[in-house]
């Protein structure tokens, strides 16, 4: 089974520790996953990775970085 997860963030958190749970389970009973990190990396990618679970870095707060109203 193949598996996409996606989330804005990797940092410590609530979803982000049952995230790195659940891939763990799902890791052992055979499943291929990969994480997408919308925001950029986080405390817990060593943790995905040394788990097995490839983690994808899109980064987009960095392509929208001086677009808003607040970003002068």
């Amino acid at each position: 089974m193949n598996i996409l997860h996606i989330i804005s963030g990797i940092g410590v958190g609530g979803a982000e520790t049952f995230l790195l749970r659940l891939a763990t389970v799902l890791k052992q009973r055979g499943a291929r996953q990969t994480v997408i990190s919308l925001n950029g990396g986080g405390a817990l990618v060593a943790d995905f990775e040394a788990a097995g679970v490839p983690v994808v870095d899109l980064n987009l707060n960095a392509l929208t970085r001086g677009w808003g109203p607040c970003d002068g």
